[in-house]
């Protein structure tokens, strides 16, 4: 199940996030996740209890906000179920919130031909197993890429 949730970090919030990461000298951004859970702590519940999980979010692992502009091919999100001290946790989905909008490219495409167009704040919540790609933009593409842990 894939889902967009529109709007979900504002504008504003957005523009701060892509100044900070045209400061970092790294290619990623790494964040810890609390700036983010009250702008997507309602969504991903609701979401979750879709999915028929409980409507509690033990963790949201680290954020990655990068800039890029390149074609990313098929590929999963790594679905390990051990946490790197060997304990073991669930994995239900990841999801991606667009920092900014791209006038042509940049979709992420699933295998089940699902294409999401990257428009500012949205976010996109989909199983970690399921197959995608992201194609090549003309401008340079803003996000925070991250999971929930249970």
């Amino acid at each position: 199940m894939i889902i967009e949730y529109r709007n979900t970090i504002p504008a504003q919030v957005c523009s701060d996030i892509i100044k900070e990461i045209k400061k970092s000298n790294e290619r990623f951004l790494v964040k810890h996740s609390d700036f983010l859970l009250p702008f997507v702590k309602g969504p991903l519940i609701e979401h979750m209890k879709k999915l028929g999980f409980e409507s509690s979010i033990n963790l949201i692992s680290q954020c990655l906000a990068f800039e890029s502009s390149e074609l990313i091919e098929d590929h999963i999100d790594s679905c390990d179920k051990i946490t790197p001290e060997g304990l073991p946790y669930i994995r239900p989905f990841s999801f991606f919130v667009h920092l900014n909008t791209v006038p042509e490219g940049g979709e992420l495409i699933f295998s089940n031909k699902t294409i999401i167009k990257p428009v500012i704040g949205k976010m996109v919540v989909f199983p970690p197993d399921l197959v995608h790609r992201v194609t090549k933009s003309i401008a340079p593409r803003y996000l925070i890429r991250s999971e929930i842990i249970l």
